[in-house]
């Protein structure tokens, strides 16, 4: 495989991308956790 420009710029854009996914569902899951605790501590209180 030929390792050139126009190799290198669309895995840069899918390794960017992969990272925004990955941010995006890492922040969603922190605050689905944060709700669920919410909701723990108002059960028990």
């Amino acid at each position: 495989m030929k390792r050139g420009m126009v190799n290198r710029k669309p895995t840069r854009n899918f390794v960017n991308s992969v990272g925004i996914f990955c941010g995006i569902s890492g922040i969603l899951a922190g605050l689905a956790n944060f709700s669920i605790l919410l909701l723990n501590m108002r059960g028990n209180w």
